[in-house]
């Protein structure tokens, strides 16, 4: 009888214990998560009226975001350009390159964004270190999601 009690009362704990980590789980969950029908949709409507407008037959992209694809592909030839001069330097030399560049970008101010020339040498040096070290290459649509 006494060892009948014991595992019982065993038996009885050990099923509040994992009752007790089920329910911490789940508020934890809930509170993290909030309701279902609370949740904000992935991209807000604003947004996405930026990108693209609604034209007879189907939406179009919006000017704003034409101009955007337009200096992203000016900064893609930009760094397609400098990949042959990168893939002539030596190691040496590009160690060089990059100490050059994290110092004309520590010289920026804060809140000022690099110039095109700058960015360009930087995506360029990064393709190249990568192809070197991994021989993996960067495709172009990741360049310009860069």
């Amino acid at each position: 009888r006494i060892s009948n009690a014991k595992e019982s009362t065993h038996a009885y704990r050990e099923s509040m214990t994992q009752m007790r980590a089920a329910i911490v789980l789940l508020a934890g969950a809930t509170a993290f998560r909030g309701p279902i029908m609370r949740r904000r949709p992935l991209v807000a409507p604003r947004q996405a009226a930026a990108i693209f407008e609604q034209k007879k037959g189907g939406a179009a992209l919006s000017p704003e975001a034409k101009d955007i694809l337009k200096k992203g592909e000016a900064h893609l030839k930009r760094v397609n350009d400098l990949e042959a001069t990168y893939d002539a330097k030596s190691d040496a030399e590009l160690r060089g390159e990059a100490t050059a560049l994290r110092e004309a970008l520590q010289q920026l101010e804060k809140d000022e964004d690099a110039p095109a020339d700058v960015q360009a040498r930087a995506f360029a040096l990064a393709r190249e270190a990568a192809w070197r070290v991994l021989q993996l290459r960067a495709y172009d649509v990741q360049i310009l999601g860069g």
